[in-house]
């Protein structure tokens, strides 16, 4: 036997062994649901899933034809955990289509997903209504039209591969107390979409590449703090009845449009780094919004664009080398113009910008004449230099929205009690 013969031999030895030894390679194939059942049982038991106790560890790749199940692992037991364990879950024969039939439809306003059945279609992962308290991490999710589906309580989607999702890679539909966090969620037609729930936490995930990477409809109090949100076309959604939401510290860049904010109150948007979008901050028809401490820099077209949003308070941000800092829509069109406050009074003081022409001759940090927004808003308070945002964890601001989540809930349960005692 010839060198050649012997060294071709060695090289298609050594690529079998490869493709032996790949995650990918050994994979399993499912033309069929896996589910965990309420009594801790797996079906069917052929599935390469191991129980630990209260733990199911995935033990091979999972391949899922979606022509014949509809989600691939649906669960139905509480108090749980899903362990990936580094595995991949892969849907084959998903929808092509943005308008597929049957139980799905997409949404206007996120441009995702809305659900008309209690199962969704396509989900490579569903917990199931009324199960509460399970674990989903260290799982690869690619290639189905949905990725993991939260209807419950108290449950955990962490330290997730998320990729190539049709329609929303993380879904979260009337639940509570969840909490999305360390996940990769790239290239998907919505990262997160959070619709009628309250009290959830996004916290740290790294969503790139997507439609719509945080996208919240009809939801209060949920709190948004320390995401890499990058080269979305949009970056953060609030939209209808959106209220009481706390979007804190996510770095927000190179995205179509920053943060949009339609028809939603009273939320918070604070300590957020919102550069090089092609706008930074859209606002239409909002109002008794918060936004304050942001470095609002380098956006393309607009820092802030506003239509028809009044009563707004935004104070103590940085607009810096924005195309334009401030653009209101309806000052220029026949609609009704938007009216903000654009700063926290004496002393408290408004925000810096950039373009800024007037003097400070008694030294105090504040301009001696108003920023003009428009001719409709003043920045009464121009700080003379950037503001300096106080540094403190983020575990600070979670501990805050606990708190708060507490006292709330402690106060409706209050106001229960006093109904049915007044019956």
């Amino acid at each position: 036997m010839n060198r050649v013969s012997i060294l071709l031999i060695n090289f298609l030895t050594f690529l079998a062994l490869m493709l032996l030894f790949s995650p990918l390679a050994r994979a399993d194939e499912m033309n069929q649901t896996i589910y965990i059942r309420a009594d801790g049982s797996v079906d069917p038991v052929s599935a390469p899933i191991r129980r630990d106790g209260e733990t199911y560890f995935l033990t091979s790749n999972i391949t899922f034809t979606l022509v014949y199940c509809w989600v691939g692992i649906i669960i139905e037991r509480s108090n749980i955990t899903l362990d990936g364990g580094g595995f991949t879950l892969m849907g084959i024969g998903r929808s092509p289509r943005r308008d597929i039939p049957g139980p799905l439809k997409p949404s206007l306003a996120a441009g995702i997903i809305a659900l008309e059945s209690d199962l969704p279609y396509g989900f490579a992962i569903a917990i199931s209504n009324n199960t509460s308290s399970v674990t989903i991490k260290n799982l690869r999710i690619i290639e189905f039209d949905g990725g993991i589906y939260l209807q419950g309580s108290n449950n955990r989607v962490c330290a997730n591969d998320v990729t190539n999702i049709t329609y929303s890679g993380i879904s979260m539909i009337d639940s509570t107390k969840n909490t999305i966090f360390d996940n990769n969620i790239v290239n998907n037609g919505g990262a997160v979409w959070i619709s009628d729930s309250s009290y959830n936490q996004i916290i740290g995930n790294n969503i790139t590449n997507s439609r719509r990477a945080i996208s919240v409809s009809s939801s209060s109090y949920n709190l948004v703090v320390g995401n890499n949100i990058t080269s979305n076309e949009h970056g953060i959604t609030l939209a209808f009845s959106v209220n009481n939401n706390y979007i804190f510290e996510n770095g927000i860049a190179n995205n179509l449009l920053g943060i949009f904010l339609l028809g939603s109150y009273n939320n918070r948007i604070s300590r957020n780094n919102i550069t090089n979008n092609l706008q930074g901050i859209q606002m239409i028809s909002c109002t008794n919004n918060s936004i304050c401490e942001n470095e609002i820099v380098g956006n393309k077209e607009e820092g802030i664009f506003l239509d028809e949003s009044s009563n707004n308070k935004i104070y103590w941000n940085n607009f810096i080398a924005n195309s334009k800092h401030v653009y209101d829509d309806a000052a220029y069109t026949h609609f009704s113009k938007s009216i903000n406050v654009w700063d926290d009074g004496y002393p408290n003081r408004g925000n810096y910008w950039s373009d800024y022409s007037g003097a400070d001759l008694n030294g105090d940090g504040i301009g001696d004449s108003p920023y003009s927004v428009d001719q409709n808003n003043l920045d009464h308070y121009p700080l003379f230099t950037p503001y300096i945002i106080p540094e403190y964890p983020s575990f600070v601001i979670i501990l805050l929205f606990v708190l708060v989540t507490l006292a709330v809930t402690i106060l409706r349960k209050g106001e229960l009690v006093l109904i049915r005692a007044r019956r």
